[in-house]
C-alpha cells in the first residue's frame, strides 16, 4: 500500500486521472441528489449537499472551485449556496495564497461599502448574519481579480455554468412532468421557471424553482456563452446549447430576454464580421439558429409564441410597473442628504423606505442601497475589475467576448442588482469571457 501510494505521489498523470474520477463521482452525485429530492421528493439534508461540495474544494485546484460556483449559478435556489460559496472562498484563499496579489484601490472600495453597509444598520432591519453571508461573495471578486497568476481554465469554468443551466432546465421538467404530461405542458402557455407558482408548492425546504426574468437572464447568459465557444472551437454542440437555451428563455416570455436577446445577436454579428469570410460564417450560423427557434416556437410551442406576442402588444404598461416603482424609489433617496449620499444599506432595503417592492433597476438600486458614494465606488471598483481582465494583453481585445458583460449590466436594469447574490457570481463569468476572448484574441495574432 505504501509502495503504491509512494508512486500515485510521485506520478502526476495518475494522481490527475484520480482526481478527475473523484470529480466526476462527487459531481454526478451532487446532481443526482438535486434531482431525485426535486423531482421524487425524497426527503435530503441540505448538509449533504455542502459535504459534497466540500470535498470537491478540498482535492481540487481553484479551476473547479470557480467552475463549480459557475454551476451553482442557475441551480442556486435549490442549494444552500450561502455555506457552498463561503466554504469554497476559504479554501480558495489557503490554497491560492501565495499568487494572491491585492491592489490597494480595490481593497480600499470595497473596504468603504462594507463600512457604508454596517453603518445602515441605524435604519433598523440589519442582521450581522446577514452581513456575514453577504460579506463572502463581495470578496470573492476581489480574490479573483487579486490573483495575476494566469493559469485559469476560462473555459471550463463557462461551460461548468452551462451545465448548471442544463441540470436547472431539467429539474423543473421533471418536477412539471409529475402533473402534467409533456402534451400538457406545452399547452400550458404559462410562464416557465416558478415550479412552486405552476404547481401550487407551498411546501417548506429548498427547491430548484426560479422567477421566470430570473430564467430569462440565466438563458441570455448561456446563449451568449454559447456564441463566444463555438468561435472559438467551431463544435456544433454549441448551436444545440444556443438553440436549446433559447427555447427556455421564450418560454420564461420574459420581455427583458427577448430584447437583450436580439442584442446580443447584433453585437456577436458586429463584433465577427472582420473579413468578408467571417461576416458570411456568422450570418449563416445566426440564419440558421433563428430559423431553428423560429420552427420550434410555430410549431411545437405555438401556446408560448402566442403569449409572448401578447405581453408585448396586449399591455398597457410594458414596464410592468417598474416605472412607478423607481420613482417611488428616486424621491426617497434623494429628498434626504443621508439616504442620498450613504444610501440605507442592502438588507431589507425596501422596508427601510417603507415600501412593498424591491427596484427592478440595478443601477438605481446600487444608490439606494450604498448611496451615491457607493455608486461610485462600484464604478471605480468595475473600472479595475475590467482592466484587470484584459492586462497582459499588447493588442486589442476579442471584442465578441464583451457580449456577455454586456447582455448581463442591460439584464438587470430591468431586475436587481447586488441584492441577488447571484449577481455577484454572475462577475465570474463576466471576467472569464473577456479574459478567454483576449487569450483567443491574442493567440490569433501571434499565429
Amino acid at each position: 500500500m505504501g509502495d503504491f501510494t509512494f508512486k500515485l505521489r510521485g506520478n502526476s498523470k495518475y494522481r490527475t486521472m484520480l482526481i478527475s474520477l473523484n470529480n466526476l463521482v462527487i459531481i454526478s452525485l451532487f446532481i443526482c441528489v438535486i434531482l431525485v429530492r426535486d423531482i421524487y421528493g425524497v426527503s435530503i439534508s441540505k448538509y449533504f449537499l455542502i459535504l459534497l461540495a466540500f470535498m470537491l474544494f478540498l482535492i481540487n485546484d481553484k479551476n473547479i472551485i470557480l467552475g463549480f460556483f459557475a454551476f451553482i449559478i442557475p441551480i442556486s435556489s435549490g442549494v444552500s449556496y450561502n455555506f457552498i460559496i463561503g466554504i469554497g472562498l476559504l479554501i480558495l484563499i489557503i490554497k491560492n495564497k501565495e499568487n494572491i496579489k491585492l491592489k490597494f484601490s480595490s481593497v480600499f472600495y470595497i473596504l468603504i461599502i462594507l463600512i457604508i453597509e454596517l453603518l445602515s444598520s441605524v435604519y433598523g432591519y440589519f442582521s450581522i448574519g446577514d452581513f456575514i453571508r453577504f460579506l463572502p461573495f463581495l470578496l470573492l471578486i476581489l480574490v479573483v481579480m487579486a490573483d495575476k497568476h494566469e493559469s485559469y481554465n476560462h473555459e471550463l469554468i463557462l461551460k461548468f455554468y452551462l451545465l448548471g443551466f442544463i441540470i436547472m432546465t431539467i429539474d423543473i421538467i421533471g418536477q412539471t412532468l409529475k402533473y402534467y404530461s409533456f402534451d400538457e405542458i406545452i399547452l400550458l402557455g404559462v410562464r416557465f421557471g416558478s415550479t412552486r407558482q405552476i404547481l401550487d408548492i407551498y411546501t417548506e425546504g429548498q427547491l430548484i424553482s426560479l422567477n421566470p426574468n430570473s430564467l430569462g437572464v440565466y438563458s441570455v447568459i448561456a446563449i451568449s456563452i454559447g456564441l463566444l465557444l463555438y468561435n472559438i472551437n467551431k463544435s456544433n454542440v454549441y448551436i444545440f446549447i444556443i438553440i436549446y437555451t433559447t427555447v427556455f428563455g421564450i418560454m420564461s416570455q420574459s420581455r427583458t430576454f427577448i430584447i437583450v436577446f436580439f442584442f446580443v445577436i447584433f453585437f456577436h454579428l458586429l463584433t465577427t464580421s472582420i473579413t468578408v469570410k467571417k461576416a458570411l460564417r456568422s450570418i449563416l450560423l445566426i440564419t440558421l439558429i433563428l430559423s431553428i427557434i423560429y420552427l420550434i416556437g410555430t410549431k411545437l410551442l405555438p401556446e408560448y409564441g402566442v403569449s409572448f406576442v401578447k405581453r408585448f402588444t396586449e399591455v398597457n404598461d410594458l414596464t410592468n410597473g417598474r416605472n412607478e416603482i423607481m420613482n417611488f424609489y428616486f424621491q426617497g433617496i434623494f429628498n434626504e442628504v443621508n439616504k442620498m449620499l450613504f444610501g440605507v444599506g442592502i438588507q431589507n432595503y425596501n422596508l427601510k423606505f417603507d415600501y412593498l417592492y424591491s427596484l427592478h433597476n440595478a443601477t438605481l438600486e446600487v444608490v439606494a442601497i450604498w448611496g451615491i458614494v457607493g455608486f461610485i465606488l462600484i464604478c471605480l471598483l468595475f473600472r479595475d475589475f475590467f482592466r484587470n481582465a484584459i492586462r497582459d494583453y499588447k493588442y486589442r481585445i476579442d471584442k465578441s467576448s464583451l457580449t456577455i458583460s454586456l447582455a448581463f449590466l442591460i439584464s438587470i436594469q430591468s431586475g436587481q442588482g447586488f441584492s441577488i447574490y447571484n449577481n455577484i457570481l454572475m462577475l465570474i463569468i463576466c471576467y472569464s469571457s473577456i479574459r478567454l476572448g483576449s487569450l483567443y484574441e491574442e493567440k490569433n495574432r501571434i499565429s
